[in-house]
């Protein structure tokens, strides 16, 4: 990222929001491009239908979707696209793209309530996520709402690890980490959107998670 790269952007697109401009800088490849993408979609969707009180809200989820997976561009590309399982210091350092990507937000003008939930989103409602452990309500719902949307992504997109899920497969995945990984209200609204058709589920991809 560089700040030419960010005012052809912002020049580009006056309309965009700081999130959009970020993320249209940034070296993603097309199929992360993609996952953001869904994952907004999936995130914003969700948030509407747990019925998150004022707009403001939304919209910090909806940067946060974007910006989610920024600290992986510090991660090394053989980590990200290995085809095998991680070893544990591979996953070490893989679990290192929350801390990096929260230290590269804080550094811009984003809004205060987005960092948080990108920092948070890997954190578990058991309390046996990361960085930090956070348990139950401890876990902010901006954080809770996308952790269940990106997992949902990646589980139905291909991996260079495995193949993709069927949707139907990964709504059972999902469910069965309620009140483990995630927050049960929140899977159990994830639920009603997909099966109502509120989300396109289809999507093919590759890209460690």
């Amino acid at each position: 990222m560089n700040q030419r790269s960010i005012a052809s952007s912002s020049q580009a697109g006056s309309d965009m929001s700081a999130a959009e401009l970020l993320t249209s800088a940034m070296p993603y490849d097309s199929t992360t491009r993609q996952h953001l993408g869904r994952v907004r979609v999936y995130a914003v969707t969700l948030a509407r239908a747990v019925g998150l009180p004022d707009e403001s809200s939304i919209e910090d989820i909806d940067e946060a979707a974007l910006l989610h997976d920024i600290g992986k561009l510090a991660i090394p590309a053989h980590i990200l696209n290995k085809p095998g399982r991680l070893t544990d210091s591979e996953f070490d350092e893989m679990r290192r793209h929350v801390d990096l990507g929260t230290a590269m937000l804080s550094l811009l003008s984003l809004r205060s309530t987005v960092v948080p939930i990108v920092r948070s989103h890997h954190e578990n409602w058991d309390g046996t996520g990361y960085p930090r452990g956070l348990k139950g309500t401890a876990i902010p719902l901006g954080a809770r709402i996308l952790s269940v949307a990106d997992c949902f992504d990646a589980l139905t997109s291909d991996r260079p690890y495995r193949s993709r899920l069927p949707a139907e497969e990964a709504l059972v995945v999902v469910r069965e980490r309620s009140g483990t990984m995630y927050d049960p209200a929140v899977v159990n609204a994830f639920m009603c959107i997909v099966t109502s058709g509120a989300i396109n589920c289809a999507t093919p991809s590759a890209e460690r998670g």
